[in-house]
């Protein structure tokens, strides 16, 4: 048996954290004496506490260490490279989300700042009413970040497939600006479709005033105001993405198109 101070030299880990993953259930002493609370690990659950220190020193969340440790018929070799797997997803989507906020930094260094009651650090252009008519859409609503609509136009997309007809869109079916909005991602199709558990249904026409924002997405605040300067609109709001970032490649968030319409009675 090795004690505690034993085992941590060994793993790496300290006796805090040990302390930690026995409260969790991921690493409990094999043995705990009742009269002075000493606890002694077995050499075998060495592999268990390297393994456990090699996660936690990339960062991996304590569930997702649990799933791999947890008994199951899945051989772990195999679970852990699952994990991994799913963890390296996660982790490029942090990567790319710091980048995007590293060009916003360097963009603000350029521009002038709200702060400072201009709008120059966005192009708008003339607001005209549109009358948008009917239309096929495959579509996944949720609650959530702004940031994962991608996933879900990933999804739409794998399932239309050649049926896509048109640039996606989201419709905000708050006016309000939400941590966890209720959005619905949407990606027209050119025909009724049925496909991968999902199904198109038709989105009536309706009247709106819109205007076309180009540039990145964190500016886009100020072409609302615009908008809404001219008139008092309704959800759903409408976002359509005529150039912005692709499946593989963000592109220049600079270059993104994206046009607004804001329904109105």
């Amino acid at each position: 048996m090795l004690r505690i101070g034993e085992f941590s030299r060994i793993t790496g880990l300290t006796i805090k954290a040990l302390h930690y993953y026995q409260k969790e259930g991921l690493l409990v002493p094999e043995f705990t004496d009742s009269e002075n609370g000493y606890r002694y690990y077995s050499p075998k659950q060495i592999d268990s506490g390297l393994t456990i220190a090699l996660f936690r020193d990339l960062d991996l969340p304590v569930g997702l260490i649990r799933s791999i440790l947890a008994e199951s018929n899945v051989p772990i070799e195999q679970r852990i490279k699952s994990a991994l797997k799913q963890y390296h997803a996660t982790l490029l989507e942090r990567i790319e989300s710091d980048r995007e906020k590293e060009r916003r930094i360097v963009s603000l260094l350029t521009e002038t700042l709200p702060a400072s009651g201009s709008r120059s650090a966005t192009a708008m252009e003339d607001i005209e009413e549109v009358l948008l008519p009917d239309m096929h859409v495959l579509s996944l609503r949720f609650n959530g970040a702004y940031s994962e609509v991608g996933l879900y136009f990933k999804r739409l997309y794998r399932t239309a497939g050649m049926a896509a007809s048109g640039p996606p869109f989201c419709l905000y079916h708050e006016m309000h600006y939400s941590e966890r909005a209720d959005i619905e991602a949407c990606l027209p199709v050119r025909s009724p479709l049925r496909r991968n558990g999902l199904s198109s249904h038709i989105i009536s026409g309706i009247k709106t005033i819109s205007t076309v924002h180009r540039g990145p997405y964190y500016t886009i605040g100020q072409t609302y105001a615009k908008l809404f300067e001219h008139a008092n609109g309704r959800p759903p709001l409408r976002e359509v993405y005529e150039k912005g970032p692709g499946i593989f490649f963000r592109g220049n968030p600079d270059n993104y198109c994206t046009r607004i319409h804001l329904p109105v009675d």
